[in-house]
């Protein structure tokens, strides 16, 4: 018996040494956001900043972005890894691989959104970025070599915590203040898209309103790429992106504005335990500082935009 289950451990590992080199030779790479990343962090850049797409949205009136914004009045090269989706756990790999390459920024300034905690966010598949952080993290040959059975069996997700498929994803039931307020698919199909004050509160309490555990995934992001800004010798700003707190207050009742402070207090107990503060402009901007149609979220008007770069320039010279 001893000797069957040797020799069965001894396949095994044979199989698992075999597939980093076969899995890499039958590699179907998507290339495009690994250069994009690549391409947003050159060497020499003296600034990084790192977002989501709060930084480089736009409109038709205001073609002028957040970034754009900075770069015109910083006075200095600024390189920026921002994009829809974008969190702390593809900056850090993003970070991994720009300091592996030899690009040392002098300052990182980091935008912590509260929304990236909440599920809509947090749990949707096209959010998790696997494959190209572990290109990121751990080179081609590894990440690619086991990108095929880790995305076939849903491997990724086992082992970080979100939805195997897109239909677990939206079956996923959302409970706030211990009681259930619906799947994934039924608070979208009651709030998508609807201007009601209460399916904006609906919106508002899925996008914001959940309690951040200390230890979540993110969380634990946030404090590696602090150690590893330290460790750099490289300056870490952090902040959280401004959201409309009076639009979450009005339709969600007076538990919104709490919950929002309770969770930056989590996120500040924990940047701080890793010596960096923390500053909060969650509640920066009064509502008529946003733009959004669709659905909530934290993207500014023309006005909020300039007033926000000014702040951020401003801080980034001190």
């Amino acid at each position: 018996m001893k000797t069957l289950l040797l020799k069965l451990f001894a396949g095994l590992a044979a199989i698992a040494a075999l597939q980093i080199p076969v899995g890499y030779l039958v590699r179907e790479p998507d290339n495009l956001p690994f250069d994009r990343v690549r391409r947003a962090i050159p060497t020499g850049a003296d600034t990084l900043l790192l977002g989501d797409s709060v930084l480089g949205f736009e409109t038709k009136a205001d073609p002028v972005s957040l970034l754009e914004r900075i770069r015109r009045g910083a006075g200095r090269e600024i390189a920026s890894n921002d994009g829809p989706g974008y969190t702390p756990e593809l900056h850090l790999a993003a970070l991994v691989d720009a300091l592996r390459r030899g690009a040392v920024p002098k300052l990182v300034v980091l935008s912590i959104n509260p929304r990236s905690f909440g599920e809509y966010w947090d749990q949707g598949l096209q959010y998790q970025f696997s494959e190209l952080r572990a290109r990121l993290h751990h080179g081609d040959v590894l990440a690619l070599g086991l990108q095929r059975p880790m995305a076939s069996y849903q491997l990724y997700a086992v082992v970080e915590g979100y939805p195997r498929s897109e239909e677990a994803f939206q079956n996923l039931r959302i409970e706030r203040e211990g009681r259930s307020v619906g799947t994934i698919r039924e608070i979208l199909k009651r709030s998508y898209n609807l201007k009601t004050p209460e399916a904006r509160g609906l919106a508002f309490s899925l996008l914001y309103q959940k309690p951040l555990d200390p230890r979540h995934r993110k969380v634990r992001a946030l404090e590696q790429i602090a150690d590893l800004c330290r460790s750099s010798g490289i300056r870490l700003l952090a902040y959280v992106t401004p959201i409309d707190v009076e639009a979450g207050e009005r339709t969600v009742g007076p538990t919104f504005r709490p919950r929002v402070a309770s969770n930056v207090e989590v996120l500040r107990k924990a940047l701080e335990g890793h010596g960096v503060a923390l500053t909060d402009w969650s509640t920066l901007f009064p509502s008529g500082e946003f733009s959004y149609d669709e659905y909530p979220n934290d993207h500014l008007g023309g006005a909020g935009r300039q007033k926000l770069a000014e702040n951020l320039i401003g801080w980034m010279s001190r």
